[in-house]
């Protein structure tokens, strides 16, 4: 039977349609493939085990979205920084929120009036890592003791910065102590635990000046943060939003 040239321009453009529609099928399925085996090489680089089938197709649901999310911000040329995944690239914002936020500002002490108010000789920027002075990030999980994160890492950089060597504290040590008016998990005195860490610190190496007093930096004030940072470290406390 001859077809006539209309019913072939229908076959054809039938065929260019299912050749895409095949294209775009195999496409998806090669993306679908690569990102559940972006989502297995993250479970394992950070240990992630879940209780079945239904929760991992839930956390994968998630991880997906953020990794198309920080895809999609790392193409635009308007931010001055990159994303990438860590271990909190499955559990929804209201889980992060729950469970790694919540810090309390406290005045129960006083601060000290600012002593680097006249620091005109500020670097652009500082980056105590480059000076030897970080220690590995390290993971609190979810309790409530970042207090002793922050107070250690302070007392970290301090003790290198006054003897050349840094030296990893344990923040397990300081949630765990007695004395002073930390209540464990539930605290958030960093400036209260940061004394009574330095004082016990003092034990150990006799050059590290004693904590004589406090200072509190205003939130979002890029000058007093480096005129701050350029002469000491500096505790912060971060509200997290998206």
């Amino acid at each position: 039977m001859a077809f006539t040239l209309e019913w072939k321009l229908i076959i054809s453009m039938f065929i260019v349609v299912s050749g895409t529609w095949e294209s775009k099928a195999a496409s998806t399925t090669l993306d679908e493939a690569s990102m559940a085996m972006k989502h297995e090489l993250w479970m394992a680089k950070y240990a992630r085990i879940y209780v079945d089938n239904a929760e991992k197709e839930r956390r994968f649901k998630i991880f997906k979205e953020n990794v198309e999310f920080i895809e999609k911000f790392n193409t635009e040329a308007n931010h001055t920084y990159k994303l990438g995944l860590n271990e909190f690239s499955d559990p929804t914002d209201e889980e992060f929120t729950m469970f790694h936020t919540g810090y309390k500002p406290t005045s129960l002490f006083k601060n000290s009036s600012f002593q680097y108010e006249n620091l005109t000789d500020v670097p652009p920027s500082i980056d105590w890592r480059n000076k030897g002075a970080v220690t590995p990030v390290k993971f609190q999980g979810v309790r409530g003791s970042c207090w002793a994160f922050t107070a250690v890492a302070d007392v970290e950089g301090t003790t290198q910065t006054k003897t050349g060597s840094l030296i990893s504290l344990s923040e397990q040590q300081l949630v765990c102590s007695k004395n002073g008016v930390n209540q464990g998990c539930k605290s958030w005195l960093f400036r209260c635990n940061q004394s009574q860490l330095v004082l016990k610190a003092e034990e150990w190496h006799s050059d590290i000046t004693p904590v004589e007093s406090f200072l509190e930096v205003v939130g979002c004030n890029l000058t007093m943060v480096l005129q701050s940072l350029a002469s000491a470290k500096m505790n912060t406390a971060l509200s997290i939003g998206w």
